[in-house]
């Protein structure tokens, strides 16, 4: 699948919506990746701030 890349947004709403597709809570995510959930709250909500290595936590338990 491609998730092309042409706004700043784009990767949190990847992830919002692969989460939501599996049914997955932000709390549930947040636990197999060893973050916060507020972590996750706050990369879906404002990406712009997120490091490249949470992002990358966050992209692999989702396999996007």
């Amino acid at each position: 699948m491609k998730y092309p890349v042409h706004i700043p947004q784009r990767p949190a709403i990847v992830v919002k919506n692969g989460r939501k597709i599996q049914e997955l809570a932000q709390k549930e995510v947040a636990v197999r990746v060893a973050l916060l959930p507020k972590t996750v709250s706050a990369f879906e909500n404002g990406p712009e701030t997120t490091s490249i290595e949470n992002l990358f936590k966050l992209l692999a338990p989702l396999d996007l």
